[in-house]
């Protein structure tokens, strides 16, 4: 074999070689870009209960409890606050203070002026069943929805970001095991008093 064709040889093996490995770099990218973006898309089905159970409690101790005989649910909330119930279109049309048979009610300081300082929101809806299609039904612009699994105080539901509704922080919807009702509940002020508001929500049977 003449030496030029062992060269030729060598080069060809070479080129190859370079082939193989550019192959499998472009390979181990794609799949490294495809774990971080699963890892960034992935819905949030961790139950926020654990980390924050020995917090509410500590916190909420001296709080109040708003109990729905209804749609048995209870809900805690400060002193400084009060439930007023909706009587209009929405959470921030309340008039009068809640009763325990209250369809839709509304967190917020002792006034009832509307648009004053409203925190939180509790409603029930008409959906038959709990599922991000349902859900979208519930809004003007469903394409505008952040939809994703959400838990808490061992409940699981959705949790819904919707960038067109002004002042709406979040929604979360969840279902009540013993009617099937599904009961929405909303975050009209991002602060740490509606997440706790949040946290000691729960269905009473």
């Amino acid at each position: 074999m003449e030496l030029n064709e062992v060269h030729t040889e060598h080069e060809q093996a070479t080129v190859s070689l370079k082939v193989v490995l550019l192959i499998f770099a472009i390979v181990l990218i794609g799949a490294l870009a495809y774990l971080v973006w699963a890892a960034n898309t992935a819905p949030d089905t961790t139950d926020n209960s654990a980390a924050t159970k020995k917090t509410t409690t500590s916190e909420t101790v001296d709080w109040k409890t708003y109990t729905n005989t209804t749609m048995s649910y209870s809900v805690k909330y400060p002193g400084i606050l009060k439930v007023w119930e909706s009587t209009g279109e929405g959470p921030l049309s309340t008039r009068v203070a809640a009763t325990a048979s209250a369809r839709s009610i509304a967190i917020r300081e002792d006034t009832k002026n509307d648009n004053v300082n409203a925190v939180f929101s509790l409603n029930g809806t008409s959906l038959s069943t709990l599922s991000v299609e349902t859900i979208k039904t519930e809004f003007v612009y469903p394409d505008n929805l952040a939809v994703v699994s959400y838990s808490v105080g061992g409940l699981s539901g959705y949790k819904v970001t919707d960038s067109i509704t002004t002042g709406v922080v979040s929604d979360f919807y969840f279902v009540k095991s013993s009617t099937a009702e599904v009961i929405e509940l909303v975050v009209l002020k991002n602060s740490d008093t509606a997440a706790l508001i949040l946290a000691s929500f729960k269905f009473t049977k």
